[in-house]
C-alpha cells in the first residue's frame, strides 16, 4: 500500500505480526523505502524528518489501522496536520513522577477502599479498558466525533498495591 506523507513523498507501507485475531497498534505498521526498508515508526519519524507527523499517528491511531487492515493507503497532508484540535495534548506521567506520584497519594488517600460518588453531567458514555502505549503512559482511544471536546475520565478500579523499595 502507498503511503504519502506530510511532504508529498511516497513509501510503502504494511502491517506486520497481525493474524484476523490480534489488536492491532502502531507497533505493526512497518514502513519501506528504497534506501531503508522494514522501517518502524520510530525510524520513520528520524529518517523522514517527519516528527511534525507523530501527534497525528497517536490521535488518529485507529482510524490509521483500520484503513490499513482493509488494504487502503494512507495520505497525510499539511491540512491534516494543521486540523488537529489546538487542546490535543498527549498528557504523559513519566516513571519517576508516576511512581512519586502513586507513593503521595498513598500517603494522602483516604483509604480508596470505598469508592467516590461523582455526578456527571454529559452526551455520551463510554466504559473501556486503558491499553498499554508505551514504557511511560496507557492510552484510551475515543470516537473521532469527539475530537476538540471536553471529556472527564474517571477512574473504575483500584490501583494495583506497588511494592516499595527498601
Amino acid at each position: 500500500m502507498i503511503f504519502t506523507n506530510s511532504k508529498g513523498y511516497e513509501y510503502q507501507i504494511r502491517l506486520v505480526g497481525v493474524d484476523e485475531a490480534d489488536l492491532i497498534t502502531l507497533d505493526n505498521i512497518r514502513i519501506d523505502h528504497q534506501d531503508r526498508p522494514d522501517m518502524t515508526l520510530e525510524e520513520y519519524f528520524a529518517f523522514a524528518g517527519a516528527e511534525a507527523e507523530r501527534p497525528y499517528f497517536e490521535f488518529m491511531e485507529l482510524e490509521i489501522l483500520d484503513s490499513l487492515r482493509e488494504g487502503n493507503g494512507l495520505e497525510i497532508t499539511k491540512d491534516d496536520l494543521s486540523s488537529l484540535p489546538k487542546e490535543f495534548v498527549d498528557i504523559r506521567i513519566y516513571r519517576t513522577d508516576r511512581d512519586a506520584l502513586a507513593a503521595r497519594d498513598r500517603h494522602q488517600e483516604k483509604e480508596y477502599k470505598n469508592m467516590d460518588r461523582y455526578e456527571i453531567e454529559g452526551y455520551e458514555v463510554i466504559e473501556m479498558v486503558v491499553r498499554s502505549g508505551n514504557q511511560y503512559s496507557a492510552r484510551a482511544n475515543l470516537p473521532l466525533a469527539w475530537q476538540g471536546l471536553r471529556i472527564k475520565v474517571v477512574r473504575l478500579d483500584p490501583l494495583p498495591e506497588v511494592v516499595e523499595k527498601e
